[in-house]
């Protein structure tokens, strides 16, 4: 049974969503943009998933506490939003919809800010990620059948066994080295679907510095899917790379 589940341990009251997952050999509680996601087996009873959560009330404080100073506000002009190695600043202006000039985003008057900056991203990723997969596919040897940008929460990119490889479009507002290796890392799945020493080998490869992006990816990924509100917390830092 999924859906939207309460508990109040020791007085406090806990709203939490239940997901069935066929794949999940044991219950995986985690806070998602501030809400509380259970993660269980299709067997698990609601009591022992009840259970769960109200052993982890402590962990569950501080998770969410952080989970909600970390959601960014919602976008103004004037704010500075990243591009690779690049920060642009929003300006209104007498467009239809969001427009790259110099160092500025302009974008549509009365038109939802966040929704236009998404979309724009989006068009971005699409280009920038097709000119990195046509480069760094002959390299590693191999041959997409597909391309696509998504917007997943909880990883950068996948390589399907079809041979299909699908971006997180929120990897254009990390550094160019970082968005190269996603990309990189994805192409060589397309070789060794798994994560063994020999995939991480021939990642090494053809990206030997993996471990820096990686790290950068560890370190600040969090305020990257928080968008790019959240993620204009790093800039000067934004070559943190190594």
């Amino acid at each position: 049974m999924g859906g939207v589940h309460e508990l109040s341990p020791d007085n406090e009251f806990v709203s939490y969503r239940i997901r069935r997952n066929a794949r999940a050999r044991r219950i995986i509680l985690r806070v998602d943009r501030g809400q509380v996601v259970v993660t269980a087996p299709p067997r698990a009873a609601v009591a022992e998933i009840a259970v769960f959560v109200a052993g982890h009330r402590e962990w569950l404080r501080g998770a969410i506490a952080r989970a909600r100073a970390d959601l960014a506000p919602p976008l103004v002009i004037g704010d500075q939003i990243p591009l690779l190695n690049s920060w642009l600043v929003l300006e209104a202006g007498p467009v239809r919809s969001a427009r790259r000039r110099e160092d500025r985003l302009v974008i549509a008057r009365g038109a939802p800010l966040d929704a236009q900056v998404e979309r724009w991203y989006r068009g971005v990723a699409r280009k920038h990620f097709m000119q990195l997969m046509d480069l760094w596919a002959p390299r590693i040897g191999v041959a997409p059948t597909g391309f696509a940008v998504r917007g997943q929460r909880s990883r950068w990119g996948s390589a399907s066994a079809r041979g299909t490889i699908s971006i997180n479009w929120r990897l254009v507002m990390a550094p160019p080295e970082v968005a190269s290796y996603v990309m990189v890392h994805e192409l060589v799945h397309l070789v060794d679907m798994n994560h063994s020493p020999a995939f991480w080998a021939r990642v090494a490869a053809h990206w030997p510095g993996y471990r820096a992006e990686r790290d950068w990816l560890h370190a600040h990924g969090a305020r990257l899917l928080s968008g790019p509100h959240a993620r204009a917390a790093d800039a000067g830092d934004v070559r943190a790379v190594g």
